[in-house]
């Protein structure tokens, strides 16, 4: 979990002390991937792929959601940067290589005229 939320607080989706919520669940790559399609995102297997496991070593799905700030990639959030709800999944595996996904909540998909 610490190594997800020290990422998210780099990439500037929360910070300390934010009412984000956040779930743990230790699972295989595959059910991984399966947990995070249901929630619209996709994640990818880390490298240093090990065998037995074709998929990448099991690990935990960390699934998060809440108000996250509304930044480009890169930017850094500053005390008037908006918020936007969000949710995000990573899949840290057993030996702590993250992948991760996240996207707001409040966009509608885009309608599509008849015929499109």
């Amino acid at each position: 979990m610490q190594i997800f939320v020290r990422e998210a607080y780099k990439i500037g989706w929360f910070d300390d002390g934010d009412p984000i919520e956040l779930e743990s669940e230790t699972l295989g790559f595959a059910e991984a991937l399966a947990e995070a399609q249901k929630l619209g995102l996709a994640i990818y297997p880390t490298t240093g792929e090990t065998p037995p496991y074709r998929e990448g070593l099991p690990g935990w799905l960390i699934v998060s959601r809440g108000d996250f700030y509304d930044v480009a990639d890169g930017e850094t959030p500053g005390p008037e940067t908006g918020r936007r709800p969000a949710v995000a999944v990573a899949f840290v595996d057993r030996e702590g290589q993250l992948t991760y996904a996240m996207r707001f909540t409040d966009v509608s998909p885009a309608a599509t005229a008849p015929g499109d």
